[in-house]
């Protein structure tokens, strides 16, 4: 508010606008729910806005940068791109801000916010929010600002009075029915379940549709389309349930959100807060509820001394041969086959009989088997070798195949040596004359 106030002093002519604010947010909803914020209220006092995001066409972008605009909102590798090909000028920038800037460092953005400084002109405002404050945050605070000033809204990460948390103990493989159990519930209007992977995600959404749950995943190997939709879904109440990572755990401010679920526990302390921080939003309580098996209890300890406080916890009594809630989607059983009728009139008459299925012989051991498959198999080829002819030549009886009888002709043939029929009376002593 106070950036577009001072914005609106100053007149607007006709002239191309030069952009003034630059607002770089870390993902790609944070962007786009940010850029409608800066839509709405800058509407009533002329002020224009552009969005630039990866995972969308540059033509768009360009045209949009090109004609103009007064605040920017970005993501850093996108507008990175348009500042290097000399499509959008820093020059005119008077104020940047980084929103939830210890994800950005979490991201590895810290070399590429170092890049975007270079383009912007000094002297400048420099604005970093974010809902935690760790030591990697001082640090790039002191190499882009100077003598700034620390404004703290809460106790630095601490969840919200409102938020009731709890954190039950079980096993890796009890979780899904757990949370099962949780969303099953009546109390549970809208509830977004964090897990730690994209895979993870997933497989989740896929196993709560197996047992009639209709949810949506978000995580960051989906497109930007798919990403949009499924918030749209979930904002709009189409969809109750939300299976993200942290992508969505910072900044999305979504409606009547009552249950946060961590079916993983985050690896990274300050995530806790940000995630339970989906709920009780604007004055309303909420439930934020932490699964954590064997493995995760180190990460537990590392939120307590984050938050300054112990957990209320309880031990879960999942059972897993519990079948009270079986599965929505399943394959019809097999119908017993019924005993076959014998056949009568024509179709008697047409059918030829069946062959009997020699029985094996199975008292034979395993070497003896072999052995007696090895002489059936050396039968049949037998079997299939074709048939000996027997011929005489001046070298005696001697045993040609059909096969090989062409050829022994040809070969006699180029040289001039005619090969002609002998009866076993006559001998060798009659000969052709040619």
């Amino acid at each position: 508010l106070p950036i577009l106030h001072r914005l609106a002093e100053v007149p607007r002519g006709k002239k191309r606008r030069r952009a003034e604010v630059l607002i770089l947010s870390p993902t790609r909803e944070l962007a786009t729910q940010t850029s409608k914020t800066a839509r709405l209220y800058g509407k009533a006092v002329n002020i224009h806005e552009t969005l630039v995001i990866g995972g969308v066409s540059y033509p768009p972008q360009i045209r949009s940068l090109q004609s103009g605009a007064d605040i920017v909102v970005a993501t850093p590798g996108r507008i990175l791109d348009h500042l290097e090909s000399g499509i959008f000028s820093a020059a005119d920038i008077k104020t940047i801000i980084l929103d939830e800037a210890d994800q950005m460092l979490d991201f590895g953005f810290l070399p590429v916010i170092k890049q975007i400084m270079n383009y912007v002109a000094s002297p400048r405002q420099v604005v970093m929010l974010s809902a935690t404050m760790p030591k990697a945050v001082e640090r790039l605070a002191s190499e882009v600002m100077k003598n700034p000033e620390i404004i703290e809204a809460t106790p630095q990460s601490r969840p919200a009075e409102s938020v009731k948390q709890e954190v039950i103990y079980l096993e890796k493989s009890q979780k899904n029915m757990a949370l099962l159990e949780i969303l099953s519930q009546q109390v549970v209007e809208k509830a977004i379940v964090f897990v730690r992977t994209k895979f993870g995600a997933d497989k989740l959404q896929s196993f709560l549709h197996k047992y009639g749950i209709i949810a949506v995943s978000l995580h960051g190997n989906k497109s930007q389309g798919q990403r949009k939709r499924a918030l749209g879904q979930f904002s709009s109440g189409e969809v109750d349930v939300l299976v993200a990572t942290d992508v969505a755990g910072r900044g999305l401010d979504i409606d009547f959100v009552s249950h946060v679920i961590n079916v993983d526990l985050p690896n990274i302390a300050e995530n806790y807060v940000h995630r339970i921080g989906r709920t009780a939003r604007a004055g309303r309580s909420g439930v934020a509820i932490s699964f954590c098996a064997k493995s995760e209890r180190a990460y537990l300890r590392d939120i307590e001394k984050l938050i300054g406080d112990a957990l209320p916890k309880r031990q879960g009594n999942v059972n897993q041969n519990d079948n009270k809630m079986l599965p929505l989607v399943s394959v019809p059983d097999e119908q017993p086959k019924a005993a076959e009728q014998p056949k009568t009139g024509v179709h008697a008459k047409n059918e030829k009989p069946k062959r009997a299925r020699k029985a094996k012989n199975t008292n034979l051991n395993k070497t003896d088997r072999k052995n007696s498959d090895k002489k059936a198999s050396s039968k049949k080829a037998d079997d299939k070798k074709p048939k000996l002819k027997v011929k005489f030549s001046k070298q005696g009886a001697k045993k040609t195949t059909n096969a090989q009888a062409p050829k022994k002709a040809a070969k006699n043939i180029r040289k001039n040596k005619p090969q002609f029929p002998q009866s076993a009376n006559q001998g060798l002593k009659r000969k052709r004359k040619f």
